[in-house]
């Protein structure tokens, strides 16, 4: 971690080159230099050929690696990294008020004012304007339309020159600022609280996203509503939002290898690498080794995991299967909220739990011996078009609306394939526009892959076997062995986790009150039947006293090995 981490934030709120502002220029260093660990790696670089890397380095200029780089292999889903201005929780806000682009006319372009502004402040007055009116005459919200721009003869060629005037007024005020490696602790405070100098720079920058993606719009025909300019109302204010994409660095646009187990559509790819081929489609069978079962109608959407009477029954089949694999290292991936309620529900310490969107490219659970995933990732159609928008330019389709005007995916049939080559009929989502969807896709069935491709199951033999649960609809482009519907885990696998399950109707009223509080949720647990559990050893009992009859208790001997003391102690004497 930087050392100085106030000065790197200042930089990055004002889109400063990070290495010039806070590491070293000409004579000038920060404090931490000698002590940076980044610094020693790149003193040390001499002879170096492979460099391993965070995958956001490729969208910065990385002077330190030099021009010389040959080669870029990435092991990593690249396709959302650079998406900018969509998720809600960035650090930088993109939108602009389009009155703070220009809110009055500028001064005619006459001899006198041009000796008094400048030509080329006059020229970025009246760019602004034109900015500002065409913005003011779009519809009230929605994507901006090319047609208000042609009006005031805006094309890419004024754009173009619009930009030149933007990051020279923005260069210039990053230079005021003054931010330099080395500065005190007091000099730096006092830029921090330069408010007023950091908000025009944030504001420029802004300003120059809009133009970039306005002459985007201008210079390609086809497109008539830009997917990365949107308009809204803010406080009454009416404002011009940017969403789009960082490209990769000029440093890093060299031969490139993409290797993904779920690789995205080929249009995604040529948002960052126009020229982009799919060389290799490779496709390997699980083994034998490998069973994974599917179950259909689960208690695992998000509306229905809020519910807490759900997370008690996802809970138990969690167990049920731990304790029919006799105790193995299991794992289990399921939606965050999910996953902090199933850390505090006391678990074995043998169950660990993980999210989705957390364990891509993990290999910490290559020998589990159970996976369960229990949910999915299901974000709704308007951040699909969010993302589509802001990755390919244009305005999808909107997701279908129904009678109360809620939209959502179309529903559509899809096959679930079993390994003897039939297949099991599932419903699914699936996006009107195909952007959208190949969106959707990496989002919901590829974040599900990836999350099963944490156990690794190819490389699995019948030394190192795995089972694997799915508890949710969708259809995956794996096989599946088993397809079955879901059943609600009997209450007696509570207690099994204990080493215990008794077929006493009293006894479980009297031991286990908080699960079987009255002998009618008795008498409806053991008409489920009692859980097929392996280690457990049938016991017949039979308390002291007249009238008693012989009872029945199940015990995992490894867990118990005293039957009749562990009843004793618990029920009273024997017979």
């Amino acid at each position: 971690m930087c050392l100085n981490l106030p000065a790197v934030r200042l930089a990055q709120r004002c889109h400063a080159e990070v290495a010039p502002t806070c590491c070293k220029h000409k004579k000038q260093r920060c404090w931490f230099f000698e002590q940076c660990s980044y610094q020693r790696q790149l003193d040390n670089r001499d002879g170096v050929q492979v460099w391993i890397v965070a995958i956001d380095m490729l969208f910065h200029t990385q002077k330190a690696l030099g021009e010389s780089i040959t080669a870029v292999i990435i092991d990593e889903a690249l396709w959302q990294k650079g998406v900018r201005g969509v998720e809600a929780n960035e650090e930088f806000d993109w939108s602009v008020a389009i009155d703070s682009i220009s809110n009055t006319p500028p001064p005619p372009k006459t001899l006198e004012n041009i000796n008094s502004y400048g030509l080329r402040e006059l020229d970025f007055l009246h760019l602004r304007h034109r900015l500002a009116s065409a913005l003011r005459a779009q519809a009230n919200n929605g994507g901006v339309e090319r047609k208000h721009f042609d009006a005031l003869y805006l094309d890419g060629t004024s754009c173009k020159h619009a930009l030149g005037l933007e990051w020279g007024r923005f260069n210039a005020n990053v230079d005021k600022l003054g931010q330099h490696p080395g500065m005190s602790d007091h000099q730096l405070q006092a830029l921090i609280n330069n408010h007023d100098l950091i908000d025009l720079i944030q504001h420029s920058r802004r300003v120059i996203q809009i133009w970039e993606a306005l002459r985007e719009l201008l210079d390609h025909a086809d497109i008539d509503v830009s997917g990365r300019l949107t308009l809204t109302q803010d406080n009454g204010q009416r404002t011009v939002e940017w969403r789009g994409i960082s490209h990769i660095s000029k440093q890093f646009t060299v031969p490139t290898l993409l290797l993904d187990a779920t690789l995205p559509a080929l249009p995604m790819l040529q948002v960052y690498h126009p020229r982009a081929q799919v060389v290799a489609d490779i496709k390997v069978a699980l083994p034998k080794s490998v069973r994974i079962r599917q179950l259909l109608g689960t208690p695992t959407s998000a509306r229905k995991l809020d519910r807490e009477h759900n997370l008690i029954e996802i809970r138990r089949h969690i167990l049920a299967r731990y304790l029919e694999l006799n105790r193995p290292m299991s794992l289990v991936i399921c939606q965050q909220k999910v996953e902090e309620w199933l850390k505090q529900s006391g678990l074995p310490d043998d169950i660990i739990v993980e999210h989705y969107n957390d364990v891509t490219g993990l290999d910490d659970y290559r020998d589990v011996r159970l996976m369960l995933l229990i949910g999915r990732t299901a974000p709704g159609p308007a951040a699909m078009e969010a993302i589509a928008a802001a990755l390919t330019g244009k305005c999808p389709t909107p997701a279908t609306a129904n009678g109360h005007g809620f939209h959502w995916y179309d529903a559509v049939q899809r096959g679930i394939r079993l390994r003897d080559g039939s297949g099991v009929a599932t419903r699914g989502d699936q996006h009107p526009d195909p952007e959208a969807e190949a969106v959707r896709w990496q989002i919901h069935e590829a974040e599900l892959v990836q999350a099963l491709g944490r156990g690794r199951g190819v490389n699995r033999t019948a030394v190192n076997p795995l089972d694997a649960d799915l508890l949710f609809n969708t259809a995956l482009p794996v096989t599946v062995d088993e397809v079955i519907p879901w059943q609600v885990p009997s209450l007696l696998i509570e207690t099994a986790v204990e080493g215990v399950m008794l077929t006493s109707r009293v006894d479980l009223v009297r031991l286990w009150p908080q699960w079987w509080p009255n002998d009618t949720a008795a008498r409806r647990s053991l008409q489920q039947g009692i859980p097929k559990l392996p280690d457990f050893a049938r016991v017949e009992y039979q308390l002291a006293g007249p009238k008693m009859n012989k009872r029945v208790g199940y015990f995992d001997l490894a867990l118990i090995p005293d039957p009749r003391a562990w009843l004793s102690q618990r029920l009273g004497p024997l017979s």
